[in-house]
């Protein structure tokens, strides 16, 4: 879970931004694509710190399966907020209760 949990919000994080700005482009794409890669190492160096081949305990294909589930979590997550925006309505704030128009 000390690895998992780091992949996954590290993950969603990327994710989202990049959807985000693929769908609807704002501010200065260079220094977005530098955060991003600052973000994207250390979740690629905690992915590698978690495969240790000196321990005995580990099965590779529980740990592989852990990254694996992280990594599909957190690209949900990433997804979230994308998805979210585009079910909204266009007027929402023009929508008073009760008098719903689709």
């Amino acid at each position: 879970m000390a690895v998992a949990y780091p992949i996954a919000i590290g993950i969603a994080l990327v994710d989202g931004v990049l959807i985000n700005n693929l769908f609807n482009p704002n501010g200065a794409p260079l220094l977005i694509f530098i955060c991003v890669a600052c973000v994207a190492f250390p979740i690629v160096l905690d992915a590698f710190a978690c495969h240790n081949p000196q321990a005995d305990n580990q099965c590779p294909k529980q740990v592989r399966m852990g990254i694996l589930l992280a990594l599909s979590g957190g690209i949900l997550m990433g997804l979230l907020y994308f998805s979210v925006q585009r079910c909204l309505s266009p007027d929402f704030d023009r929508l008073e209760p009760g008098k719903f128009r689709p």
